[in-house]
């Protein structure tokens, strides 16, 4: 399919592996992979800069659900740990703040700085605050309500029955640049903090980078993300009507 996209992006398809009129939800095999799962979560996981926050807010919009975005949440909980004075290498020092931080009632220019992304992936590289995290997130879910939720392993090790999983993916000058906008630098530093976090993200003991053998592979690189949000709900609305 062709997108017009917006001022970051050019007319390009939008390419998903199996979402589209031939893809697998009109292969039974395949759908049963995607439907066998239970809990109306949409989990979104991918590297850095591939588009997750943005898309998941967009998802959790059209289909009135609710975000649970971890990058957010440990963000949050570092600003917090930096602001009264905590060292946010320490485990103990994120973990406190985890349950009481608030994404959305932060700056986001505070959340998005320099010191803020070099302190994020070694308090993500915690066993322990990866564990505090899976509790958190398990947690705050009510069976009852759609939640889209964000990470690196949300589909496969935080929650494998989600009914729908996502693993966004683009190239690595797009995303050096993206985050190069999002942190005022130019595109080589931010290149060399997305390999650095790519680094530790697959190396990690405890809820490493991984994709679900069952997710739904979207390469954003020249996707808009309200088309690559709109593939994400199409494909839930069909699941959902199957869910038990």
């Amino acid at each position: 399919m062709f997108v017009k996209s917006g001022p970051s992006f050019a007319w390009t398809h939008c390419l998903a592996d199996i979402l589209s009129q031939k893809g697998a939800l009109n292969n039974p095999q395949r759908f049963e992979q995607l439907r066998g799962a239970k809990m109306p979560i949409v989990a979104i996981d991918g590297s850095s800069a591939t588009g997750k926050t943005t898309i998941a807010k967009e998802v959790a919009r059209r289909l009135r659900g609710h975000t649970l975005d971890t990058g957010e949440i440990l963000r949050s909980a570092t600003l917090a740990a930096l602001e009264l004075g905590l060292d946010p290498a320490l485990p103990a020092s994120i973990v406190n703040q985890l349950s009481t931080v608030r994404p959305d009632d932060d700056d986001p220019a505070k959340l998005y700085t320099v010191e803020i992304e070099q302190a994020v992936p070694i308090a993500a590289g915690s066993p322990v605050i990866q564990e505090a995290m899976t509790s958190l997130l398990r947690s705050h879910v009510d069976s009852t309500k759609l939640y889209v939720i964000t990470g690196r392993s949300i589909g496969v090790d935080v929650f494998p029955d989600a009914a729908l999983k996502v693993y966004l993916v683009a190239s690595a000058e797009v995303r050096a640049a993206r985050k190069a906008a999002q942190l005022g630098i130019n595109p080589s530093q931010a290149s060399n903090i997305i390999k650095q976090r790519d680094h530790m993200d697959k190396g990690r003991r405890v809820n490493p980078l991984r994709r679900h053998p069952a997710a739904t592979e979207i390469d954003t690189t020249d996707c808009h993300p309200a088309e690559a949000a709109k593939v994400i709900i199409d494909s839930y609305r069909v699941i959902s009507m199957n869910l038990d």
